[in-house]
């Protein structure tokens, strides 16, 4: 990782989830810190390799024994094998130049790419991190994390309001009634603070 960035720059993760929100953040963080945002969020997937597949190959060779310097067919012939030679070396060269600039971009990007694999490796509990394990980006990853905990987080607070409004309708029994209805307000209200905000999708690739 780079200078400053070390697995504890993300807190390990509660097993009951309730320092998501802090674990989410410093995974963002961090991500910005390797200038790897776009990574972490999956708006840059991984650059395709480069191909040699469009190399031109080398003109057949040409035995100057049997060519005759006189004759203007064999000088022609010449000429042309030079001047192919001379077009294939410049677009070979093109070629391979760009064909490097694409294996440093795939480099760069696993690189960083694995950085934030290991931050989620050193943060997860093992049943959690394994859950996940078989998604082969750091992106895949943290989407899974993010939609297991504010997923279950919205479904916890929205079964906690739908109890509260039915105590609320009840038809009789008003001090039981209140005493439930302030019992499950404590539930609801506890269940709201300790679980994550639900996932809007704010970014834009």
């Amino acid at each position: 990782m780079a200078a400053g960035i070390t697995s504890e720059s993300v807190p390990k993760l509660e097993a009951d989830g309730s320092n998501f929100w802090k674990l989410k953040t410093a995974m963002k963080l961090v991500a910005a810190m390797l200038n790897a945002t776009n990574i972490l969020n999956g708006c840059d997937n991984k650059p395709k390799s480069p191909s040699y597949a469009s190399l031109i190959p080398a003109s057949k060779s040409i035995d100057l024994t049997e060519l005759d310097l006189t004759n203007d067919e064999d000088i022609s012939r010449m000429s042309r094998t030079a001047q192919y030679e001379e077009d294939r070396a410049a677009i070979n060269d093109f070629i391979n130049s760009a064909a490097y600039k694409a294996e440093k971009l795939v480099a760069r990007w696993e690189k960083l790419d694995a950085s934030l694999r290991m931050a989620m490796l050193n943060t997860l509990p093992s049943d959690l991190y394994n859950a996940v394990a078989n998604q082969f980006t750091a992106a895949l990853q943290f989407q899974k994390v993010v939609r297991r905990f504010e997923e279950e987080g919205l479904n916890e607070a929205c079964s906690a309001w739908s109890d509260f409004f039915k105590l609320r309708a009840a038809p009789s029994f008003p001090q039981l009634r209140n005493s439930l209805t302030h019992s499950t307000q404590s539930s609801i209200d506890s269940t709201i603070s300790s679980s994550p905000q639900r996932h809007r999708r704010s970014h834009g690739c």
